[in-house]
């Protein structure tokens, strides 16, 4: 079976930094859909990954992964930053809050607590510091208790999601975090928090659009953990803690690898060049108009 390697180029458009990623597609054609086993028939494997570890700072709401093979085809991954409250403030106490949607940027950073780069979610009062980090920790900037949380969004394409890499903060945090998947109406990436979008976290456990995929705990260490589930969806959301009482998680996410499902993966509309992440405006240039795009549902293998 032929690999297929994409150097991701970031560009901050009016800015001279820069921030690089690896995109990589495995399949037989041009695209998830379009190889085929000597039989004619669609190739059955298709693995994607992203490697978010090299690069320069660049913060955008959405943040555009695009990558473009040299068959022609092209794959685009938007994350979009948001925050879910709370449940608890730090000595207990309900929030009256808790689990609401806010707004939040995707950060492509690092600082000095890890000479790496990976993504981030910048929530409204925080320090650049803590901006380059998913985390649910209040610091002295934030007038709430926010859990960070980014949205994956594969676009013209259903994956299952099947390892994320994560990069630890610092010393004494963790890196817990839970997975969900959406499999209800388009969202529009650029208004999460909006009404119509996203609802309220604590009532995605009795909403059939969410599926809980995993609830996973780990240590303050670098870590590549297997998911390996068989929900797939355009959509994905991953969220700082392993339930909403947890208040010590940080990390960053350096790296995702997803299969597609080789019946609805399809090459984004347009081309460009390969893997380039795009902040802001520029982003939804690069999507297209949201309200055209049909609806992605959930399948189990």
């Amino acid at each position: 079976m032929n690999i297929l390697k994409f150097a991701a180029l970031a560009i901050l458009a009016g800015a001279s930094s820069t921030a690089l990623a690896t995109f990589s597609h495995k399949g037989g054609g041009n695209h998830c859909g379009g190889g085929n086993n000597g039989g004619g028939d669609p190739t059955p494997e298709c693995v994607v990954t992203w490697d978010f570890t090299s690069g320069s700072n660049v913060n955008g709401d959405p943040l555009t992964y695009t990558g473009t093979s040299t068959a022609g085809g092209s794959y685009s991954l938007v994350l979009q930053g948001f925050t879910v409250g709370r449940h608890k403030d730090n000595n207990g106490n309900t929030l009256g809050y808790s689990g609401q949607i806010g707004d939040g940027a995707t950060s492509y950073t690092t600082d000095g607590t890890v000479p790496r780069y990976g993504i981030g979610v910048h929530s409204p009062g925080e320090s650049t510091h803590w901006g380059s980090k998913i985390d649910n920790i209040k610091n002295s900037g934030q007038s709430q208790y926010l859990r960070d949380a980014v949205l994956f969004d594969f676009e013209s394409c259903v994956v299952s999601v099947e390892e994320i890499s994560l990069l630890k903060a610092y010393n004494g945090a963790d890196t817990d975090f839970e997975l969900w998947a959406y499999s209800g109406a388009e969202l529009e990436i650029n208004n999460l928090a909006g009404p119509g979008q996203i609802p309220d976290y604590d009532t995605w456990a009795g909403n059939g659009d969410w599926t809980l995929i995993t609830q996973n705990y780990g240590d303050s260490s670098d870590r590549t953990v297997s998911i390996n589930s068989p929900v797939a969806s355009r959509y994905f959301v991953l969220i700082a803690g392993a339930n909403k009482k947890h208040n010590n998680d940080a990390f960053r996410i350096s790296g995702l690898t997803v299969s597609c499902d080789p019946a609805h993966c399809e090459p984004s509309e347009g081309g460009g060049d390969p893997g380039v992440p795009v902040p802001g405006t520029l982003a939804l240039l690069g999507i297209g108009a949201l309200a055209t795009r049909r609806r992605w549902g959930r399948k189990a293998s």
